[in-house]
């Protein structure tokens, strides 16, 4: 019994074998991680869906977004719950993906439901300096990256893809990558970051009231 436990686990610990089929695997370049969420990268357009809805929730407090980014799936429910003693309202002008929670005070929560797939940037219509991002996934081929850089995406299809790698500090990097019937593929991303606090607009697309 011990022996056969033995194998089980070293058939799970042993790297997959370079000619494994449908395989997408390299290296990140970041000159500093986000210090509030992960790193993804993902495959855009078509693919297999979720098994599992990938939802998630942003609590609202101190009059900031916790976390600053979430990696969600398609058609997941995003909860917004609000544990401020003020007023808060929930907002995002990101075409596609506009949506409007409303005013709402403390204990309560309101929810929106990622229709559509990319990246949703998120603000508070009372709070100016409240800012956050939520990536919406296409489909179930995707990896978080390491403290190392790497990642590996398995079970991909043959053919043309466009891959991408996303940060909420850094501007996204697509590459087209070819997959072959056997063997994987290496894929290398320098990601640049982009410039803090920029400038939004409220609900109305009217600048804030200072």
């Amino acid at each position: 019994m011990r022996s056969l436990l033995t194998l089980l686990l070293a058939a799970f610990l042993v790297p997959a074998d370079a000619s494994e089929p449908g395989v997408i695997e390299g290296v990140i370049q970041l000159k500093r991680r986000p210090s509030d969420g992960p790193v993804v990268v993902y495959i855009d357009g078509e693919g297999p869906s979720f098994s599992h809805a990938r939802s998630g929730s942003v609590v609202q407090r101190n009059r900031a977004f916790e976390p600053g980014s979430l990696i969600v799936s398609r058609d997941a429910v995003i909860d917004f719950p609000n544990q401020d003693n003020v007023l808060h309202n929930v907002f995002s002008l990101t075409p596609g993906s506009e949506f409007d929670l409303a005013e709402y005070g403390a204990g309560q929560t309101r929810s929106w439901v990622a229709r559509e797939a990319g990246e949703v940037e998120v603000y508070c219509n009372r709070h100016e300096d409240m800012a956050m991002k939520v990536l919406v996934l296409p489909n179930a081929w995707h990896s978080e990256v390491d403290e190392q850089g790497h990642f590996r995406i398995q079970g991909v299809s043959p053919g043309e893809h466009t891959l991408v790698a996303w940060s909420p500090d850094h501007w996204e990097q697509r590459i087209e990558v070819v997959v072959p019937d056997s063997g994987a593929v290496d894929a290398q991303f320098t990601l640049k970051r982009r410039p803090a606090d920029v400038p939004h607009t409220n609900k109305f697309g009217m600048p804030y009231y200072r």
